[in-house]
């Protein structure tokens, strides 16, 4: 299995609360004591090494090739900066990168990729491991089918919980620091609930804090994308 590479620093943040987390999707998906380490590997490709973490062989004898980086030795099913191929095709499926993990798993003939993040939805706004989408890879004959959905069945705030967040951002004064991108975590989940004011605010947050930049930026970036896919999907 490859080793962890420099930009997957950034993917050990969430190792610790991927180690306690036991939701109910990755106990219906975790089945990677399935997949084995054969002779396919990926093509050659300028994500990663060619060298296979898992392989997944379906009910027609095709297989695809997981090649990338683990987050977490514990948990090899969670992977970031990585590959999927079908063995035998000269290109890759598709590329997930370094700012992204996943949870793979292999259940009822289809190949499971579920996008992790953390959300403050725990008592007073600790953060939990989320699913955030899951993608579905399978066969139809011999043509790989792919699919791919936002989770919806996230925990989220009640008008109570809002109204606190909001009043938090209200009352926060203009220095941008860790506490201040929880904070925008936080505007975050609450627009999830369809909350207008929440996601005015929200979207407000980059217009006050000009300054963001680097990783911040990167942060807030990910999450405006992230909303934009949730309405769209209603």
């Amino acid at each position: 299995m490859s080793t962890i590479s420099i930009p997957m620093l950034v993917a050990l943040l969430f190792a610790v609360l991927i180690n306690t987390s036991a939701t109910a999707q990755q106990g219906e998906l975790n089945q990677l004591q399935r997949s084995t380490v054969g002779d396919c590997q990926c093509p050659e490709n300028i994500y990663t090494s060619s060298a296979p973490n898992h392989t997944f062989t379906f009910s027609n004898d095709k297989q695809i090739v997981v090649c990338g980086y683990g987050v977490d030795e514990q948990q090899p099913d969670v992977l970031s900066e990585f590959v999927l191929a079908e063995c035998g095709v000269d290109t890759v499926i598709d590329f997930w990168g370094a700012m992204t993990i996943c949870r793979l798993g292999f259940k009822q003939d289809t190949l499971f990729v579920q996008e992790l993040y953390e959300l403050p939805t725990g008592d007073d706004f600790q953060l939990r491991e989320i699913v955030w989408t899951i993608e579905e890879f399978s066969y139809k004959g011999g043509e790989l089918m792919r699919k791919k959905r936002i989770n919806r069945d996230l925990k989220l705030y009640d008008n109570a919980t809002i109204e606190n967040v909001l009043h938090r951002y209200k009352e926060a004064d203009n220095v941008l620091n860790e506490d201040k991108m929880l904070l925008a975590d936080q505007l975050f989940t609450a627009a999830l609930s369809a909350h207008a004011k929440a996601k005015s605010a929200f979207l407000d947050f980059r217009r006050r804090f000009p300054e963001l930049s680097g990783a911040y930026l990167q942060q807030y970036r990910i999450l405006t994308k992230m909303l934009s896919a949730w309405e769209k999907g209603r």
